[in-house]
């Protein structure tokens, strides 16, 4: 049996903004195991709590961020340095054929009916290895 809510009362309840639930809502949230039973955002703010009441928050310092930057030595007074190019390292890979890959199925993910265990490869490897065993 549904009883329908008159519009003041629907008003009056769509208008909570503190401590208000949606009927019908466990409190099931899937990123957050073995929390249930509260809002979301009652979980996010007792997690806060208690990871400032661990000091998990307090080590991270804002001035401690990126000190070992990987970019640093290639810095030079705040300023990125050129890197000079060798030579044939700007040659268009497009054209040279040795580096041109063999065309793969999309979503093929290898697997050969009656070739158990034998995963990743192309039907001529997968049988070019089965006979070599």
């Amino acid at each position: 049996m549904f009883v329908d809510l008159t519009r003041p009362e629907r008003d009056d309840f769509l208008s909570q903004t503190t401590g208000c639930l949606i009927p019908g809502y466990t409190g099931h949230c899937p990123t957050l195991k073995f929390r249930i039973g509260k809002r979301y955002g009652a979980n996010t703010q007792e997690i806060m709590k208690d990871l400032s009441d661990r000091g998990v928050l307090k080590r991270h310092v804002a001035d401690q961020y990126r000190q070992a930057d990987p970019l640093q030595a290639m810095l030079t007074n705040g300023q990125f340095s050129v890197i000079e190019h060798a030579k044939g390292q700007t040659r268009d890979l497009k054209i040279d054929s040795s580096n041109r890959c063999r065309r793969y199925i999309l979503g093929y993910t290898g697997y050969i009916p009656g070739m158990h265990f034998r995963y990743g490869t192309s039907f001529r490897r997968a049988a070019d290895a089965s006979v070599d065993d």
